[in-house]
C-alpha cells in the first residue's frame, strides 16, 4: 500500500531548507516521497518508496554468519544496539532498541516506542530545517524489537573526536576552521530552541561534522531525548551547560565565550541585554563546572558496576575489579595469589610505614612491573569502622579514575582487591601502572643543577595544580614524595601519586592554601629556593588574575608554620 503521507501520528516529508546528502542512489523529490506499509512475516516495516525494495533487512542472518564486510557494530547495550550496514551501494545506520526490561516493556505495551518517537522527531526536525540525518525506514519485529534506519553521512566525524584530534595539534590554518563550526554549532542550538524543543543528551557524540561538498555542516543525533520544552532562560542555561560539560577540556574558554556569542546572536525569542551577557555567560561557565564535577563524583557508578571499562571477578571472600584492558586470565592468578596468602613474584619494596605498603611486583603473565599497595587498619576506632565498608584502596581507585577523566595525570588503575565478607572489608590492594623512568619531585630537583630548569619546572607545576584546582580537585598530602618527574625529550612530565585522600568539589581559598602550603613545607630546608622563587610560584598559579595575592601568601605561611609545629610535637620529621 502507497500513500502520499505517513499515518497520522507521522509528518510529511516536504520540501526541506538543506542539503540533502550525497547518497549513491538519487534523492526522492517532494512528488515521489511515497510511504509504503510493508508486512512479511510477523515485521512491520513503513518505509520510503524508493528504497522499499531492499526490506526487509536480514540483520540476524548477517551477524549470524559474521558478514563483518556487511554489518559493523558501532555501539552495543543490553538493549539498545547501532550497526552500520553496506548493501550494495548504500550506506545506512540501523538503530535497535529491545525491550530487555520491565520498563520497557511497558512502555512498548503502551505505545510509546522510542524508535517510533526517534522517527517521527527527525521528520519533524528535518521539515523544520533542523540539519540531521534523513530517516529512511522504522520497523517493528515479532519479538518486539523496534528499529529506525537513517541515511549514512560521509565523510563525517563527531566534534568530539574532532576536538581530540585538534587539542594535541592547535595550528593557526585550523582556527577559521575551528570558527566556522562553533558558528554552525550556535545556529543549530539556537535553531532548536526557538523551535522549543530541548534535546536532554546534547553532548559533542551527537553532533556530526558531515564533510559535504558545499562545505563541512553541523548535524543533531540521537533525537530520542529531543522533548518539547518552553526555553527560558533557566533552561537554556542548563542546557548550554550540559554541552559546555562534553568540550570543557577539550575547549579553552575564549572560544566557550565565542561559541555564546554566537548562540545569543542567532537567538531569536530570547532577548538578553548587552550589560547581561557576562554574568550570562559566567553563570553558564559555573553551572558547567558543576556539571563535571557532578559527573566525576558518579564514578562509583562507572568503575564498581561491571561495565565495558572495568570487570569484577570474585573467588571466595575475595573480590577483584579490573580495568577492561588487564587480561582476565591475570586477574585471575591475582586473585589465587590473594586468597593464598603468598607473596607476589618478584617483589621490591619500595615503602613500608604503619599506613601502609607500596612495592614493584611482576605479575604472572602480565609484560610489564606493575606498583602494588596494600592499606594499613588505621589506628584509631572511628578509622577502622570507616575502612570496614569503604576501604581506602577504593578511595585510591575511585580517585585515580576521577583524576584520568579530568585528564589530570597519575598512574593509571589496573585493578582493586578486596577480601569482604559481612563484618565489612578486612584486607585491601590497589595495583597501579608502573611509570617508567620517573622519580619523585625531591629527587628530581637534587639532581639538577641549573637553577633556571628548576625554576621552569616549578612554574609547569603551579599551573598543573592551578588546573586541578579548577576542575575542583584538592590533593591534602601534596608533598615533593607524592609528585613523580618523567624523563622526556621534549620536557619533563609531572604525575600525582597517592591519591587516596584527593577530594572532588568547589574549593575554597583556604582549601588551595592548604594544599600550597603542604608543598611549601616539604621544599622548607632546601637553600637554593628563595622568597622570589616562591612568589614566582604563586604567581604563576594565580595566572592573570592575582586579587590579595598578599593575604594568599601570608595564609600559605601560616598554614606552614601550623604543620611544622604539629609535626614537632608529635616527633615527626617533615616529608
Amino acid at each position: 500500500m502507497a500513500a502520499n503521507l505517513p499515518p497520522r501520528r507521522l509528518v510529511a516529508t516536504g520540501s526541506v531548507t538543506w542539503a540533502r546528502p550525497a547518497m549513491d542512489y538519487a534523492p526522492a523529490s517532494k512528488a515521489e516521497q511515497l510511504w509504503m506499509h510493508l508486512n512479511s512475516h510477523g515485521e512491520h516495516w513503513l518505509v520510503r518508496s524508493d528504497i522499499a525494495h531492499v526490506l526487509p533487512i536480514p540483520l540476524a542472518e548477517y551477524l549470524q554468519n559474521g558478514r563483518t564486510d556487511t554489518v559493523q557494530a558501532v555501539k552495543e547495550t543490553p538493549y539498545r544496539s547501532v550497526y552500520r550496514l553496506h548493501l550494495a551501494e548504500d550506506r545506512w545506520y540501523v538503530k535497535l532498541y529491545r525491550p530487555t526490561r520491565w520498563l520497557h516493556c511497558l512502555r512498548a505495551f503502551l505505545g510509546c516506542d522510542p524508535a517510533h518517537h526517534e522517527f517521527v522527531t527527525a521528520l519533524r526536525l528535518e521539515n523544520r530545517g533542523v540539519p540531521v540525518p534523513p530517516a529512511l525506514a522504522w520497523g517493528r519485529l515479532p519479538d518486539g524489537t523496534t528499529l529506525i534506519v537513517s541515511a549514512a553521512l560521509n565523510p563525517a566525524e563527531t566534534l568530539a573526536d574532532l576536538l581530540r584530534k585538534r587539542a594535541a595539534s592547535e595550528t593557526d590554518a585550523a582556527a577559521p576552521f575551528r570558527n566556522r563550526i562553533i558558528e554552525q554549532t550556535a545556529r543549530l542550538v539556537a535553531r532548536l530552541h526557538d523551535l522549543g524543543l530541548c534535546h536532554h543528551d546534547l553532548h559533542a557524540d551527537n553532533l556530526l561534522i558531515w564533510y559535504s561538498p558545499e562545505g563541512a555542516q553541523v548535524v543533531l543525533l540521537d533525537f530520542r531525548e529531543v522533548k518539547r520544552r518552553t526555553m527560558n532562560t533557566c533552561r537554556t542555561r542548563a542546557n548550554l551547560a550540559l554541552l559546555g560539560q562534553s568540550v570543557a577540556l577539550l575547549t579553552h574558554k575564549t572560544e566557550r565565550r565565542r561559541f555564546l556569542e554566537a548562540y545569543r546572536h542567532h537567538r531569536r525569542t530570547l532577548s538578553i541585554a548587552r550589560t547581561d551577557v557576562f554574568r550570562w555567560a559566567r553563570a553558564i561557565e559555573r553551572a558547567m563546572r558543576k556539571g563535571c564535577v557532578r559527573y566525576w563524583r558518579r564514578a562509583n557508578k562507572r568503575y564498581i558496576s561491571p561495565s565495558r571499562r572495568v570487570y569484577r571477578l570474585q573467588l571466595g571472600h575475595w573480590h577483584l575489579w579490573a580495568a577492561s584492558t588487564l587480561p582476565r586470565s591475570v586477574a585471575h592468578a591475582c586473585l589465587q595469589i590473594a586468597q593464598n596468602g603468598q607473596l607476589f613474584p618478584s617483589c621490591r619494596l619500595i615503602k613500608s610505614s604503619a599506613s601502609g605498603t607500596t612495592a614493584e611486583v611482576q605479575m604472572p603473565g602480565w609484560h610489564k612491573p606493575v606498583i602494588v599497595k596494600s592499606f594499613g587498619r588505621g589506628k584509631s576506632f572511628w578509622s577502622r569502622l570507616g575502612r570496614r565498608y569503604q576501604s581506602l584502596a577504593r578511595r585510591a581507585w575511585l580517585a585515580g579514575w576521577q583524576l584520568l577523566e579530568a585528564q589530570l595525570p597519575t598512574a593509571k588503575p589496573l585493578a582493586l582487591i578486596e577480601r569482604r565478607s559481612w563484618l565489612g572489608v578486612s584486607a585491601s590492594f590497589l595495583v597501579l601502572e608502573k611509570l617508567e623512568d620517573a622519580v619523585t619531585l625531591r629527587e628530581y630537583a637534587e639532581q639538577m643543577n641549573e637553577k633556571h630548569l628548576l625554576r621552569q619546572l616549578g612554574c609547569s607545576i603551579a599551573r598543573l595544580l592551578r588546573l586541578a584546582h579548577e576542575r575542583g580537585f584538592s590533593h591534602p598530602d601534596l608533598k615533593a614524595s607524592n609528585i613523580l618527574v618523567q624523563y622526556r625529550s621534549a620536557g619533563p612530565r609531572i604525575f600525582f601519586v597517592d591519591v587516596t585522600h584527593v577530594r572532588l568539589g568547589c574549593l575554597s581559598l583556604a582549601r588551595r592554601a592548604r594544599d600550597l602550603a603542604r608543598l611549601y613545607v616539604s621544599f622548607r630546608g632546601d637553600r637554593r629556593l628563595g622568597r622570589a622563587d616562591w612568589l614566582r610560584f604563586l604567581f604563576t598559579y594565580l595566572g592573570t588574575h592575582k586579587p590579595a595575592w598578599k593575604a594568599l601568601w601570608r595564609r600559605i605561611h601560616t598554614l606552614a608554620a601550623r604543620k611544622v609545629q604539629r609535626n614537632l610535637r608529635r616527633n615527626r620529621p617533615l616529608s
